[in-house]
């Protein structure tokens, strides 16, 4: 029985093994072909169902190895034995199938043979084959998008593939721009090369032979990369195959060989074209002066025309020329048409020129031939004679028996057709005059005045004056003429006079005729003029006595000395003779006296004498002349007024003397000092140069003239004038005394001294003289000549400095400054403009600096600065460490400096200063931070009460080494709830803020405190205001801000007033009118007391026309609207506040909180009517208020001891609370009994009208939970508190957003 079993084991166990060796692993798929960084999934599956691990095999290296449990999982046995997870990723589908996925396989994976081992037995394998389609197709040679060459020349193309994989096949094809491009076969290379990534570069050059039929062709490679991926194009590049033109150039206005007819100075035009050619070749033209124009491309050819102006025959030219040096040339003849030159004229073989006269004699014949020049030539001629109609049709002219008939111009006119090989036929014309004048000998001369215009000379006989001048003009007629005058020389015009006595003149006349043919014939005559001369009275001779009894003659004027006497006498000579007087004083005769001469007398004085004359030209004339004789009174100048001037010191000076001129001038002029009568100038003006004040005084000036009357000896003239001078100049501090003695730079006083000291100033005028202490005056006095300071009781702290004398005047552009130094001797003490800042605040880690400056003399050293602090026992002394330094600086100030404050750096500080007069000692506190100390002073500035507004005072207390914040709070003195403004400190000891939008004749309360992030203080004393009484019972329609603060949670609830109207009200509204009013208008942040709505806006709200249904959005200015509103409106804040009006006056009111949140709250009131209108602005309300009865609270009130006990609501402000207003007949006025009200308004409209106006207000208390905590407070935020939620310990020991508020909603109606 054992060896049976010993058997079957061995059998069993042969069996295993066999299976072993049966077993078979298959890789998939057998074919691995991916496109480049596509992803391959390769399967290895094995016929072992219960298989252990896989190994994973790539070039028959391993790249990882996965064990498999037997639960099926499958997994490395260690990290770093497994594939990689950034290439690859393995799944095991069950024991015996594995798969294994290649990320991306990239070009340096294709040929990778790949294998999977599954315990004992290895795979197949399998080859990858990656496929890398074409990406760069690119024709790299030539590089730029066209290719230029020769015709019949090779150029080579060189189209580049960058990577492939297998090798791109690269075909080249011509482009119709069709879809039947033409491939290119013919002279084509094509090689691979192997890249290091697997890839292959496939390169193909195509060697292209140029043809003109390829021109303009555009060629392109394409790469196929065998791998069933689409074609890839190059970019196109075009053929510019240069090639010369077939033909030579022909000109397009005429046939080659052909005459060009032109007429002269015509522009005229030549077009010369060439067919073909690649580039186009140039065309030049070569003709006299010609302008070619721009060159014209067409696809059949260039052309080029040139115009310019023909004048003779020429041949011109047109050259093609070609970049391959090819050329060739047209020409045509210009043949110029031209019309009749200026035709020749011939008199008997003599030429005559166009406008020429020609001469004949009476009686002779002449004949006169004309020709011109033209082409073709002329065919006809005409002659035409100004002084008949006759023409004649010849080119000769014919004058038979020359007589006065011939006299006249000749015209010959001479004309040609010209027809040119473009352009209109034209008709050529000329002419050429000729004049004929007749020849005569002179007639007897005549003798005239002047000129032929003027009257005859009668008998030859001519009287005239002694000095006249007259011309005289001999005329005589002749042909040619005028003739020859042997008259004055050879003019035919005599001057004549002036003459002195009678005499004659001869007047000779002749011609020479002259023919233009024949012989030269002489002509004269002659005529004589008699003259009688008369003359006028020649000038007067005048005679004065001279001193020496002997008469003179006046050589136009005399001098005559004031006072003197004078006589004169007048002779004159004319013909006929003259009768003679003295005008100036009317008096016949040739004599003239004058007595006792003044200065008056000077002047002209004229004798005249009169004849009358008789000319044969003028007839009567009267003669006159007369002799003036200038008197010139002599005497001496005068020197004007010189008066006071006064100057600065160191200027110069300059001054006139202001002579007065005598007659003569004044001729010397002399300075003299009055003092010692020296000289100092003899110029008209006396400088000084630098004056100094010694030259102040009096001046003299002198005026000296030389008289010379006719006749007597020269006389001296003079006068004399002083001048004041005063010196001024600038002031001088010229000493400063103490107590009578000069002062020195640095003088030492004892403390509580006397002092006196003098400050003496030289100026001119008086000086503005000041003592100052540090550049501070202490004493000032004006235009005097000295100052006196004194002060009782000297002290180092006031006293003590550096003083300072300055003077000044007009004259100085600085004060003249004397200084010097007084030391007032005193122990230390605190410095008066320093703050000493005691106590210290600061957070622990902070650095804290005790500082102290003093005032001391003398100056204290460093040692006499001893820093201590108190250990609770003792005092100790401070030493400098590294964490805590002691600095002294100049002796005047020093420092303890904490880098980094510890708790045990809290306490007491003392610093002691000593010097030789006294020691002095401070105390310091450092703290930590704490809560502020409560302001203090709090008043109402009774100036600025109003009937609406008021403005709060108060002092600020200790901030607690923390910036504070201000809570200042109101209320009515009748009302339970405080109404609180945060205002920021700004550190000023005393601030001020105005409350508005109070009632007027009212009284108020008011209390104030502050708070920091430690906490708060307490609050101030209550003080009590009232507000003004209105001067009118009107008042404006507002908008209401409640608020309730809460953990830092505010909810800001707008109430929107409805007033009531008058009975006939103007601003009746449509029921169910929503208006909708944004968050600009309201401005959230508006303080307690300011109107919420802008006063322009809403009115506007409240005046628009009336509309079944109307929207408003609320702006600053009225007519704004959301297209032109500024853009300080905030659009952002989409969530408006909804008024809506309906029937029975509910009100829902819907805000957006500054920070987000929102809360919707709505009341009905009791008055069923329908809505009234908004009052027009200063209408008033009334001011009594109905209330809700005492704790009347909405369904589901609850208990909560954080709010003091108070009742408060846990609904969220989402909800409506409708039923948290009053009931209506627990309505009553303020005070008042319980006294339901609602029927009494309900009893007729005019209790309605009169107790709903009247009223005011629906006041109800609402309790409300808070949806989300807020943000921290911004400063400028306007919340409305009850008195009880002023707790600063309830603040601390609640969190944001789970405490309930108390909320006052005012409904108006």
């Amino acid at each position: 029985m054992p060896r049976l079993c010993i058997k079957i084991y061995v059998l069993i166990l042969w069996l295993s093994l066999l299976g072993k060796i049966h077993q078979q692993t298959i890789l998939t798929p057998s074919q691995a072909t991916v496109i480049e960084n596509g992803t391959l999934t390769l399967t290895c599956k094995s016929n072992n169902k219960n298989l252990s691990y896989y190994a994973w095999l790539r070039e028959n290296i391993a790249i990882g190895i996965i064990i498999i449990n037997e639960n099926g999982s499958c997994a490395p046995p260690d990290l770093s034995s497994g594939p990689n997870k950034t290439l690859y990723e393995y799944e095991c589908q069950n024991r015996s199938v594995l798969t294994l996925t290649i990320k991306r396989v990239t070009s340096l994976n294709h040929g990778d043979g790949w294998k999977c081992f599954a315990e004992n037995a290895y795979s197949n394998a399998v080859n990858i084959s990656v496929t890398v389609p074409p990406s760069d197709v690119n024709i790299n040679d030539p590089s730029l998008s066209i290719a230029s060459f020769v015709e019949n020349t090779t150029f080579t193309f060189t189209c580049t593939v960058a990577r492939t994989i297998p090798e791109a096949d690269v075909t080249w094809f011509y482009s119709n721009r069709t879809i039947d491009d033409t491939a290119i076969h013919q002279s084509v290379s094509t090689s691979s090369k192997l890249n290091s990534d697997r890839t292959f570069v496939t390169t193909s050059v195509l060697s292209l032979f140029g043809t003109r039929s390829i021109n303009d062709e555009n060629i392109y490679c394409t790469a196929d990369a065998k791998n069933g991926s689409a074609s890839y194009m190059s970019r196109m590049i075009t053929l510019d195959i240069w090639f010369p033109p077939k033909e030579a150039p022909s000109i397009i206005e005429v046939n080659s060989g052909y005459e060009y007819f032109a007429i002269r100075n015509k522009s005229q035009t030549l077009t010369c074209t060439v067919l073909g050619g690649n580039p186009a070749p140039n065309i030049t033209w070569d003709c006299t002066d010609g302008e070619m124009g721009e060159t014209n491309y067409s696809g059949s050819g260039v052309s080029r025309a040139v115009t310019w102006s023909a004048y003779e025959d020429e041949d011109c030219t047109c050259t093609a020329t070609h970049v391959l040096n090819a050329k060739s040339t047209s020409s045509v003849h210009i043949n110029v048409l031209f019309g009749p030159s200026t035709p020749d004229l011939r008199l008997m073989n003599a030429t005559v020129f166009d406008k020429g006269t020609v001469s004949v004699i009476k009686g002779l014949n002449y004949k006169v031939e004309c020709y011109a020049k033209s082409n073709p030539q002329a065919d006809n001629y005409t002659w035409t004679f100004s002084n008949s109609d006759k023409v004649i049709y010849s080119e000769t002219l014919n004058l038979t028996n020359a007589s006065d008939r011939v006299i006249g111009e000749y015209t010959c006119e001479v004309s040609n057709i010209m027809v040119p090989t473009v352009g209109e036929i034209l008709t050529g014309f000329a002419s050429a005059s000729l004049n004929v004048d007749l020849l005569y000998s002179p007639t007897k001369p005549n003798f005239y005045y002047g000129d032929l215009n003027d009257s005859l000379i009668l008998n030859e006989n001519l009287v005239m004056l002694r000095n006249e001048t007259i011309d005289v003009k001999c005329v005589s007629y002749s042909r040619p003429g005028p003739p020859i005058y042997l008259w004055n020389l050879t003019s035919q015009l005599l001057t004549i006079g002036p003459m002195e006595n009678d005499s004659s003149f001869m007047c000779n006349v002749s011609n020479i005729m002259n023919p233009i043919v024949g012989e030269t014939v002489n002509g004269s005559n002659e005529s004589i003029l008699n003259v009688t001369v008369l003359y006028p009275p020649t000038t007067p001779l005048l005679y004065f006595r001279s001193c020496s009894d002997d008469y003179q003659v006046v050589e136009g004027s005399i001098n005559i000395t004031e006072g003197e006497n004078i006589m004169f006498y007048c002779i004159a000579d004319s013909r006929p003779s003259a009768d003679i007087s003295w005008l100036d004083k009317a008096l016949p005769g040739q004599t003239f006296n004058i007595t006792n001469v003044t200065r008056q007398d000077a002047g002209k004085y004229t004798c005249s004498a009169e004849n009358r004359m008789t000319t044969t030209k003028d007839g009567e004339i009267f003669g006159y002349n007369s002799s003036s004789v200038a008197i010139t009174v002599l005497y001496p100048p005068t020197v004007g007024r010189l008066g006071k001037h006064v100057v600065v010191e160191g200027q110069s000076f300059s001054v006139h003397c202001p002579v007065i001129d005598g007659n003569p001038l004044f001729d010397s002029i002399k300075w003299t000092n009055k003092s010692n009568n020296s000289t100092l100038s003899t110029n008209p003006k006396l400088d000084f140069e630098n004056v100094t004040r010694i030259q102040s005084g009096f001046y003299r000036c002198t005026a000296f003239n030389t008289m010379k009357p006719s006749g007597c000896p020269p006389q001296t003239g003079f006068n004399s004038e002083y001048l004041e001078l005063e010196i001024q100049y600038k002031a001088t501090v010229t000493s400063i005394t103490f107590s009578g003695v000069p002062v020195d730079p640095i003088m030492e006083i004892n403390q509580n001294d006397n002092i006196e000291f003098t400050c003496l100033v030289d100026s001119l005028p008086g000086s503005n003289i000041s003592f100052a202490l540090n550049s501070k005056a202490v004493a000032k006095i004006q235009n005097a000549s000295e100052l006196t300071f004194k002060k009782d009781g000297m002290t180092c702290e006031n006293d003590s400095g550096r003083y300072r004398c300055s003077a000044a005047n007009m004259f100085n552009t600085e004060p003249d400054e004397h200084y010097f130094q007084i030391n007032v001797k005193c122990k230390p003490r605190t410095m008066p403009s320093f703050h000493l800042s005691k106590e210290l605040v600061r957070v622990a880690g902070s650095t804290a600096i005790l500082s102290l400056v003093i005032v001391a003399y003398p100056v204290p050293n460093s040692n006499d600065f001893v820093w201590e602090m108190y250990n609770g026992s003792y005092w100790d002394v401070i030493e400098s460490t590294p964490e805590r330094q002691i600095l002294v600086r100049d002796g005047l100030q020093s420092d303890v400096i904490i880098y980094r404050v510890t708790d045990s750096d809290f306490g007491l500080y003392r610093v002691t200063v000593s010097n030789e007069i006294g020691t002095q000692q401070w105390n310091f506190t450092l703290l930590p931070p704490q809560k502020p100390t409560s302001p203090f002073m709090l008043r109402v500035i009774n100036e600025t009460v109003t009937s609406s507004s008021a403005t709060v005072q108060w002092t600020r207390g200790f901030n607690g080494g923390l910036p504070q914040t201000f809570l200042l709070e109101y209320k009515h003195t009748t009302s339970v709830s405080w109404s609180t403004v945060f205002i920021e400190d700004n550190l000023k000891p005393i601030l001020n803020h105005t409350l508005y939008e109070l009632v007027s004749g009212s009284s108020y309360e008011a209390r104030i405190r502050s708070r920091n992030s430690i906490g708060a203080s307490n609050y101030s004393s209550i003080i009590e205001f009232q507000t003004q009484s209105p001067n009118a019972a009107k008042s404006d329609t507002k908008l209401w801000i409640v608020g309730a603060v809460g953990g830092g949670v505010v909810v800001l609830v707008v109430i929107v007033v409805i007033t009531c109207r008058k009975y006939k009200g103007r601003h009746d509204r449509n029921r169910n009118e929503e208006i909708s009013m944004s968050e600009k208008d309201l401005n959230p942040y508006a303080e307690i007391g300011e109107d919420i709505v802008g006063s322009k806006g809403y009115q506007e709200l409240i005046n628009r026309p009336t509309q079944n249904s109307a929207t408003y959005t609320g702006f600053d200015n009225p007519g704004q609207t959301s297209e032109n509103q500024p853009p300080s409106v905030d659009k952002k804040k989409t969530k408006p506040i909804v008024w809506r009006k309906q029937k029975g006056h509910k009100v829902k009111v819907t805000v957006e909180n500054p920070r987000g949140s929102y809360a919707e709250l709505s009341a009905t009131s009791s008055v069923r009517r329908e809505p009234l209108a908004p009052p027009d602005k200063g209408e008033a309300a009334s001011r009594d208020y109905l209330h809700p009865v005492a704790n009347v609270v909405p369904q589901g009130k609850t208990k909560s001891t954080k709010d003091n006990g108070r009742d408060i609501s846990d609904r969220s402000l989402n909800e409506t609370i409708d039923k948290s207003k009053a009931s209506d007949d627990y309505l009553h006025p303020v005070g008042g009994k319980k006294t339901p009200v609602k029927k009494e308004m309900q009893e007729s409209d005019n209790n309605l009208k009169k107790d709903a106006c009247n009223s005011g207000y629906m006041d109800m208390d609402v309790y409300a939970k808070p949806v989300k905590g807020f943000p921290q407070t911004k400063k400028e935020d306007v919340k409305r508190k009850s008195e009880k939620d002023s707790s600063d310990e309830d603040d601390r020991n609640t969190k944001t957003g789970d405490r309930a508020s108390y909320l006052n909603l005012k409904v108006a109606l």
